[in-house]
């Protein structure tokens, strides 16, 4: 039936097209309009950023079996861990 379908999208789930939209918007304005010209610097940063919250996220990720995506597909988080690192 189609009450008992579970909502793709609202409020708090906007699709995945509008999300891409936006990255790509904010990006080109960026490099377009404000002539942003990223250096070896903006590349460190961003990877220093990304393994700060990987180190912060992923632990407690695992902890809690907070990954929606990978529990959906029926793939457990520390399983993905243990294949990723060996």
């Amino acid at each position: 039936m189609i009450a008992d379908r579970k909502p793709t999208c609202g409020p708090r789930q906007p699709p995945t097209s509008a999300l891409l939209v936006v990255i790509v918007g904010v990006a080109a304005y960026d490099v377009i309009v404000a002539r942003f010209r990223p250096q070896l610097k903006d590349l460190i940063v961003t990877i220093a950023v990304t393994l700060c919250y990987l180190a912060l996220v992923l632990p407690l990720d695992i902890v809690w079996q907070e990954n929606d995506s990978l529990q959906s597909s029926g793939t457990r988080i520390a399983s993905l861990v243990l294949e990723l690192t060996s």
